[in-house]
């Protein structure tokens, strides 16, 4: 009778896998057994036979739900599988084919551990614990069957290597021990098994191992060499996938993560790990201490590079299946990553000149679409002293809402609260002091909505302006025609229904034309989006009736912008109504006698 090779395994669990080749290479087997149901030898044959694709076999007892077994290769029962039909040597699946069999979740020390102990020491360590007091009437028939099968393939083969799960190997091997084993009753064939390629989706979820782990496993056992030789500890895996998504970040987004930063995530995801018990942090662990040190986007690049599974077939040679987990009845974990969302890059175009019309040409109206149209230049004074006020009134109101009243200690921080001080005086007699909260940055954006709606369709002209010289501002607008209401030869007289400003001048265009604002609502949501897009700050000012709705303020978060409201009933309508009016020129030319027509 020959021998029994006994490699017990943690499924789905690369310390083991790797297990699981050395002593296959050790011992060099002339069979090889594994804890799988005999019925579904043939769909695992062919599964196994297509990795590195990820296949997936599902079948149905009934009117149960389905049943399914993901093949992946970091499973030491798959792996075991792969070297056999590398080496052309027998494989037998041995299992019992157990209809319902609940999942098993026992408390094991992390797999890890190998990397420090070794494989056999955890084995010696662990097995012990499992003892017969923790199978159910079904491990006992499916243990039975597995010792059945191994005596006989023991009767024909000088080294069968048998690959089983950690908790049953001690118990089959006594069961083996004992001879004249019958064969318990059981399913011996199965029709109707699929054989389904796993959806790329599915291949980020559902894996055992992230794929970035089985994916550098799958490169070194295709390099047997350097197999050998390869460090496969997760804290170390885990440092290349931070240096990696580090890398990608740079490059796709222009931002860097320091390296003292790299040093703090992975202190921070050892730390976590720690808490629940484990040598080694879980992909989980490692984005939530990217997110911790960097951003969502450093922690989402790692999350992406974790997640993507190299080997897709497109079109793959069995149908595609995206199976979920809560069809294989496995828990998760949710995190949220709300990406900043990027800022187009705007190329530089050329801006042609306007053409100018002959001097003392006759002007009734100026022409809504003529490309000569220029504005007044004492009203661009205006709007830009405009445009600075409302800057300055929302970094004000940014301040004080954001202000802190405190006790005076040595200073007079950024001024004597006297409210505040005579509200005190019955309690401590203290003075009280303001202390400001600081700017993130510069109001780069002005948007100012009259009327942000325009229900009526009261201002159908739409423009967008780029400032002439660098005291002046890019505007994009929305108003009434200047050829509706003429007050002189080529100049027309408009009202604003809204209008955006963003400095520095020259790189706004066609903001009504460009299909990238089209998600907008209403023209006044068309220049909020345009001010979140061409601010270069992360700073943008509203002046509206009303706050933006929070889709939009969701967006500008996304983008690493904040909007800062304010409210139009706050300032002086004197002052508006002095803005809202203003006058649009047929041409430069026109600005030699227009001055007398506006009086």
């Amino acid at each position: 009778m020959g021998r029994i090779v006994y490699a017990p395994i943690v499924h789905e669990s690369l310390p083991f896998a790797r297990a699981v080749r050395e002593a296959f290479e050790r011992e060099r087997p002339d069979c090889v057994a594994v804890e799988l149901p005999e019925t579904l030898s043939a769909p695992v044959a062919r599964a196994v036979a297509r990795l590195p694709l990820l296949s997936l076999l599902r079948w149905r007892d009934g009117a149960d739900p389905p049943s399914y077994l993901v093949v992946e290769p970091c499973d030491g029962v798959f792996e075991a599988l792969r070297l056999a039909h590398e080496h052309r040597v027998p494989a037998h699946l041995v299992d019992r084919d157990t209809a319902r069999y609940g999942a098993h979740h026992d408390q094991l020390p992390d797999p890890a551990a190998i990397d420090s102990i070794g494989y056999e020491a955890y084995v010696a360590a662990v097995e012990p614990a499992l003892g017969a007091e923790t199978a159910t009437p079904d491990d006992v028939q499916r243990e039975r069957t597995m010792a059945f099968h191994l005596a006989r393939l023991a009767e024909r083969h000088a080294c069968v290597l048998f690959v089983c799960g950690l908790a049953h190997a001690a118990r089959v091997r006594a069961l083996v021990s004992q001879g004249d084993l019958p064969r318990p009753l059981g399913r011996t064939r199965r029709d109707g098994v699929e054989v389904l390629h796993l959806h790329e989706a599915s291949s980020r979820e559902v894996l055992g191992e992230p794929p970035w782990v089985q994916a550098r496993w799958e490169r070194l056992r295709a390099d047997g060499a350097a197999l050998g030789a390869a460090r496969l500890d997760r804290v170390g895996l885990a440092g290349e996938l931070l240096l990696e998504a580090r890398a990608r970040m740079a490059k796709d987004d222009g931002e860097r993560v320091e390296s003292r930063a790299l040093a703090l995530a992975m202190r921070y995801a050892q730390n976590l790990a720690r808490v629940r018990g484990a040598l080694a942090p879980s992909l989980a662990d490692v984005v939530v201490a990217a997110r911790g040190v960097g951003s969502d986007d450093f922690a989402w690049h790692a999350w992406d590079l974790a997640t993507a599974w190299p080997w897709q077939a497109d079109p793959a040679d069995l149908p595609t299946y995206r199976v979920t987990l809560e069809e294989l009845a496995r828990g998760s974990r949710r995190l949220w990553l709300e990406r900043r969302k990027k800022t187009r890059r705007h190329l530089l175009r050329v801006v042609r000149d306007r053409p100018h019309a002959p001097a003392g040409a006759p002007f009734t109206a100026p022409d809504a679409k003529s490309p000569r149209l220029c504005s007044h230049p004492p009203e661009d004074v205006r709007v830009e002293a405009f445009g600075a006020h409302v800057r300055r009134r929302a970094k004000g109101l940014f301040t004080s809402e954001r202000a802190s009243v405190v006790p005076m200690t040595t200073g007079l921080a950024d001024g004597l609260d006297l409210r505040e001080t005579i509200r005190a005086l019955a309690h401590d007699r203290r003075l009280r002091v303001r202390e400001d909260a600081s700017m993130p940055g510069e109001v780069s954006a002005v948007c100012v909505l009259f009327d942000p709606d325009d229900a009526d369709d009261r201002y159908p002209w739409t423009l967008t302006w780029q400032g002439e010289h660098e005291g002046e501002s890019d505007m994009a607008l929305y108003a009434t025609p200047p050829d509706a209401r003429p007050v002189g030869p080529g100049v027309g007289r408009c009202e604003y229904g809204g209008f955006l400003m963003t400095w520095p001048p020259g790189r706004m265009f066609e903001v009504f034309e460009d299909g990238y604002f089209d998600a907008a609502a209403t023209k006044g949501e068309r220049l909020l989006l345009a001010a979140i897009d061409y601010a270069p700050g992360r700073l943008v000012a509203h002046v509206a009736p009303k706050p933006p709705r929070a889709r939009l303020i969701a967006l500008a978060r996304r983008a690493g912008k904040k909007v800062l409201h304010v409210p139009l009933g706050q300032l002086s309508p004197d002052l508006l109504r002095k803005i809202r009016v203003f006058h649009v020129l047929e041409g430069h030319h026109v600005r030699s006698w227009a001055r007398s027509h506006l009086r």
